[in-house]
C-alpha cells in the first residue's frame, strides 16, 4: 500500500522506475506516477480507520555500508547503521529462541508455557548454533527453572516476543531499488503494509497448511481456502506452490466487522466500472467507485 490521494495516484512523482513485462525496471530520471508502475485499479482504506486494522508505514533503511557505498556482503566490508540494527534484531530473535526452549513447558502460577511441540511446529531452531539447542534440551526441569527466574522480569512470554520481532522485521524495506539501485527509488512509493498479526477479535486463515493453533479459523473456511487456490491458480496460469500458499494470509474481519466496510474508494480505468460496481453491490459495499479517467489515466 502507499500513502496518498486518490489523485495523487496519477500525478508523475516516482523518479528512476518505468513498467517491465516482469514489473518495474530502472530508466535513469524517469518521472512516473505511483499508477504508471503498479496499475490503474486501486482500493483506498481511509488512514485513520486503518489504524484499527493494523496497517503499519514501512520501515526504511538504506542498504549502505559505514562509508556510504551500497553493502555488498563480503567479510571485508562493514555495514551501515541501518543494516546493523536490522542484524542486532536477529541477534535478539535468536535469544529469544533459546529462551523460549528454557520456559517450553515450565508452570508458573496457574499458566503453563507452551511446550516443545509448539516450538517445533513453528520451526524455532537455531540451524548454525545446534550446539546451544543441544544444551539447552540436556537441561533438567529444575536446572531451566532456576535459570528462568533470572530473567522472569514483567515482560511477555519469549515465543510472543519473537512473534513481535517477526513483525518488525517484515516491515523493513530499502529505500533504494533492489533492481538497479536508483538511490530512494522505493522510498518515494511511501509504502505501507498490512502484517499478519493475532489479536482477540481478527478472523485471519491460511491458503497454505498452518499449525493449528496459529489457524484456527481455517478448518471453517475450507470451501472460502479452496476457492482463493483455484482463482489464484487461474490468474498465475500454473498450479500453486504449498510454499507460496504457507505465506498466504486473509484477514476476513476485526472487531465483528468486514474488511470490506473499510474500504473508502475503489478506483478501476471506465472499461471495468460496471464489472466493479457488480462486486461492490455483491459484497455490500458503500465505497466510492471513481474512473481512473477521472483523475488522469489516459
Amino acid at each position: 500500500m502507499t500513502l496518498c490521494t486518490e489523485r495523487e495516484l496519477f500525478e508523475p512523482k516516482i523518479r528512476g522506475m518505468i513498467p517491465g513485462k516482469a514489473g518495474p525496471i530502472g530508466s535513469a530520471g524517469a518521472l512516473l506516477s505511483h499508477a504508471d508502475l503498479f496499475g490503474p485499479c486501486a482500493v483506498s482504506f481511509d488512514p485513520a480507520r486503518s489504524r484499527q486494522i493494523g496497517i503499519l508505514p514501512t520501515a526504511y533503511y538504506s542498504p549502505a555500508d559505514m562509508f556510504g557505498s551500497r553493502f555488498e556482503f563480503d567479510r571485508s566490508r562493514v555495514p551501515g547503521l541501518n543494516l546493523q540494527v536490522i542484524q542486532r534484531l536477529k541477534e535478539i530473535r535468536e535469544l529469544m529462541i533459546v529462551i523460549a526452549a528454557i520456559e517450553r513447558d515450565l508452570k508458573v502460577g496457574d499458566f503453563t508455557f507452551p511446550g516443545d511441540d509448539v516450538l517445533k511446529a513453528l520451526d524455532l531452531n537455531l540451524p548454525f548454533q545446534e550446539e546451544v539447542m543441544t544444551a539447552v534440551y540436556r537441561m533438567t526441569r529444575t536446572q531451566r527453572t532456576d535459570l528462568f527466574n533470572l530473567f522472569n522480569t514483567d515482560r511477555d512470554i519469549a515465543l510472543n516476543l519473537i512473534s513481535f520481532i517477526d513483525i518488525m522485521l517484515s516491515l523493513f524495506q530499502e529505500t533504494d531499488s533492489t533492481i538497479d539501485g536508483s538511490m530512494f527509488a522505493f522510498y518515494q512509493q511511501r509504502e505501507w503494509r498490512l502484517v499478519h498479526h493475532m489479536r482477540d477479535g481478527m478472523v485471519w486463515y491460511s491458503l497454505g497448511a498452518q499449525p493449528s493453533f496459529r489457524d484456527p479459523f481455517a478448518p471453517h473456511r475450507q470451501v472460502q481456502i479452496l476457492e482463493l487456490r483455484n482463482e489464484l491458480a487461474r490468474i498465475m496460469g500454473k498450479p500453486v506452490e504449498r510454499t507460496y500458499l504457507d505465506h498466504c494470509w486473509l484477514l476476513e474481519a476485526i472487531d465483528e466487522i468486514p474488511i470490506a466496510d473499510f474500504i473508502s474508494s475503489v478506483i478501476v480505468p471506465r472499461r471495468l466500472q460496471q464489472f466493479a460496481a457488480r462486486l461492490l453491490r455483491e459484497v455490500g459495499s458503500s465505497a466510492e467507485l471513481i474512473v481512473s479517467e477521472d483523475l488522469g489515466y489516459r
